[in-house]
């Protein structure tokens, strides 16, 4: 997913108005590399949405259970990390 940024520009962070991919979606926060080279969690609410999440892949984000590491599972909304391959 892509996503335009619509915050002020940030000197180590994000620029106005440049699109951004989105690498995962956690606690419905976009997981997004900044100006840095480092990703970080931002708000979905300081974004425009430019490129939508397929609504096979949305469907499945949304629904799947998938096992943790622990032996347990956990909500692929929590931890299911997007496909670059996916436009």
């Amino acid at each position: 997913m892509k996503v335009r940024w619509k915050g002020k520009t940030e000197v180590t962070g994000l620029i106005h108005d440049k699109v951004y991919e989105v690498i995962s979606i956690e606690k419905d926060w976009y997981r997004i590399i900044d100006e840095s080279g480092e990703d970080y969690l931002y708000p979905p609410d300081l974004f425009e949405i430019v490129e939508e999440l397929t609504e096979f892949v949305y469907t499945i984000y949304n629904s799947t259970i998938l096992p943790d590491e622990k032996g347990g599972t956990a909500h692929a909304k929590d931890i299911y990390r997007l496909c670059p391959c996916i436009d």
